[in-house]
């Protein structure tokens, strides 16, 4: 997945983050629009904190069932994809939501990634 598919999908399934990416104080990206998987993860990490208690069931399951494929996918953590997914989001995100909520959505990979920062 392209760091834009990457974007696509996000915006798809959480179309308030549009504004949160297009805002000024997203320092994710460049001026003339440019960024990396980790900079997409970092700032979506942002969103999802705050925006937590507003995220529905259906687009947990969708989000954390991608980024569980995507861990499985590249289990040695190589790809940047994967390396953004867990390390600017699944860190970023630790500790900062409820465990019990996430519990029922992440996979056993992404988990076992997530339980050394949820600490």
């Amino acid at each position: 997945m392209t760091k834009e598919e990457l974007k696509h999908f996000l915006d798809k399934l959480f179309p308030d983050f549009k504004n949160s990416w297009e805002s000024e104080e997203n320092y994710s990206k460049d001026d003339n629009g440019n960024y990396t998987y980790h900079g997409l993860f970092s700032e979506f990490s942002n969103y999802f904190r705050d925006n937590f208690s507003q995220i529905t069931q259906k687009q947990m399951q969708e989000l954390f069932g991608n980024i569980e494929k995507w861990v499985v996918a590249d289990p040695n953590d190589k790809s940047s994809l994967v390396n953004a997914a867990c390390t600017c989001f699944l860190e970023n995100i630790a500790g900062a939501v409820p465990k019990n909520e996430l519990l029922k959505f992440i996979g056993t990979k992404s988990l076992k990634y997530y339980s050394h920062w949820d600490k």
